[in-house]
């Protein structure tokens, strides 16, 4: 009788406890190398969670897609009341990409047990992509070994014009 008079206000401790969890899930950050890009570079996008969920579990997931200015970056991870010590970081590569102004965005499910947040901006961010410089071909050794003859002969029909 004693533990069934208790059930009640313990489950409702614990839907208050989760709900409260994901009212406070802190903003994630986004940092990304190299931090000042060419269209010749790929981008290596690491997000700094903040958060103690990982993405170990069997319907957890991490996508990127690329469509016309925005880097989106979904994730579906898994949190437990026990879960890592350390928050999650993770990073992801992407490009080389067109010159332009590009908006990043980090969007996270989060899970406990059976219950999902859905999809939820965690944490964005803006990067430019400037156009890369075609490399300059260098003479080789062989090119100027060849050269050196061409401008021999040169100077000799300068010499007798």
């Amino acid at each position: 009788m004693v533990l069934k008079a208790l059930f009640l206000p313990v489950l409702l401790l614990a839907a208050l406890v989760l709900t409260s969890a994901y009212a406070q899930i802190p903003t994630a950050q986004l940092s990304f190398d190299p931090s000042q890009p060419t269209s010749r570079d790929v981008l290596r996008i690491t997000i700094y969670t903040n958060d103690y969920c990982d993405a170990a579990g069997p319907t957890d997931s991490i996508s990127v897609s690329v469509t016309s200015g925005l880097i989106r970056i979904n994730a579906r991870l898994t949190c437990a009341p026990l879960g890592p010590i350390m928050p999650f970081v993770f990073s992801r590569n992407v490009g080389p990409l067109p010159a332009g102004t590009y908006a990043v965005q980090y969007w996270a499910d989060h899970s406990i047990g059976p219950t999902s947040s859905g999809l939820i901006l965690r944490g964005s961010s803006a990067i430019v992509v400037t156009q890369g410089i075609e490399a300059i071909p260098m003479l080789t050794p062989w090119l100027v070994l060849l050269l050196i003859p061409l401008l021999l002969v040169l100077a000799a029909f300068k010499r007798i014009g």
